[in-house]
């Protein structure tokens, strides 16, 4: 088991110890959280009864955006199923939005679960930041990452949620993209991997993950509405072409037959987070970094 699944593993872990924890999904008018706005949230409250996770409570509700984000993108209205009237005669406000948030975590630490749970964060972050509160989970655990630990490639096409619920068969009448039923079969999906990771033992040696060199780095960017931008900075290796999608916040490979989960990624993280620009970067200022901070080999 690479090392970033063994912190998987110990943060679940700590997740049974605390018992109760959030599983939650969002639909929102964009990919970027500081531009774009939620527009619905939805939350299933679990409690592990031993490690079996089991459901105690669910809330749902739209979230009107404001002026400033309406009418909703065509786009997203054919995406989500969810309508500017929709958001206009239901929604909440943003303020009443994270009152219900804090109502129905409680008093409970805040333990989140999602698929692809980084992208759903950061915009509940920001949710709370224009209601000038710092949103502060205690653990994170990604549901996705597990399915990519449970479920080999080779088994299966990708990881999308539709896909992952159809490994398991329970996307039957699913109608994915309304944030409830995402929630729902993630929380199942959960449910079933989380307990394989919990029962499985851990390998007598740990495997030792690859620190590729470097030899170039550079960015791209693609607009994907006036206000948002995807970006992507591309890492030439000597295991291959690797890149890492800020919004997805993970990493991924040009070619499928390179195994991510056998590269270091806190590796590659420091390599970028040492150079604040994005344009390209010969290979000596590369080695000198690389001694200057003293990788372990």
């Amino acid at each position: 088991m690479s090392s970033k699944f063994n912190f998987l593993k110990q943060d679940l872990t700590a997740m049974t110890q605390d018992k109760d924890f959030f599983c939650f999904d969002v639909e929102t008018t964009g990919l970027s959280p500081s531009d774009n706005r939620i527009i619905q949230l939805s939350m299933i409250h679990g409690r592990f009864e031993g490690i079996k996770p089991v459901e105690i409570d669910r809330m749902n509700f739209y979230i009107n955006p404001g002026k400033g984000h309406l009418p909703l993108p065509d786009k997203i209205v054919d995406l989500t199923g969810i309508t500017t009237e929709t958001v206009m005669n239901q929604g909440i406000s943003e303020q009443e939005a994270v009152q219900r948030i804090q109502n129905f975590f409680g008093d409970h630490k805040i333990n989140l679960t999602g698929w692809n749970i980084s992208f759903d964060c950061k915009f509940l972050t920001s949710l709370y930041a224009r209601q000038l509160l710092e949103f502060e989970p205690n653990l994170v655990v990604d549901a996705m990452q597990i399915a990519k630990q449970r479920i080999p490639k080779t088994e299966i096409k990708n990881y999308k949620l539709v896909t992952v619920a159809e490994n398991f068969h329970l996307d039957d009448g699913v109608s994915f993209h309304d944030s409830m039923e995402d929630t729902h079969v993630t929380f199942l999906i959960f449910n079933i991997l989380s307990q394989e990771l919990l029962e499985e033992k851990e390998d007598s040696e740990p495997l030792q993950l690859i620190k590729p060199i470097v030899y170039k780095m550079e960015s791209w960017s693609h607009f994907y509405s006036q206000t948002s931008m995807i970006k992507r900075i591309y890492l030439d290796t000597s295991v291959g072409s690797i890149f890492y999608d800020q919004y997805k916040d993970e990493f991924g490979a040009k070619s499928k037959e390179l195994d991510l989960d056998m590269v270091d990624s806190n590796y590659l993280m420091e390599f970028m987070l040492c150079f604040t620009h994005t344009t390209r970067i010969g290979v000596n200022s590369i080695q000198e970094w690389k001694g200057r901070i003293e990788f372990d080999s």
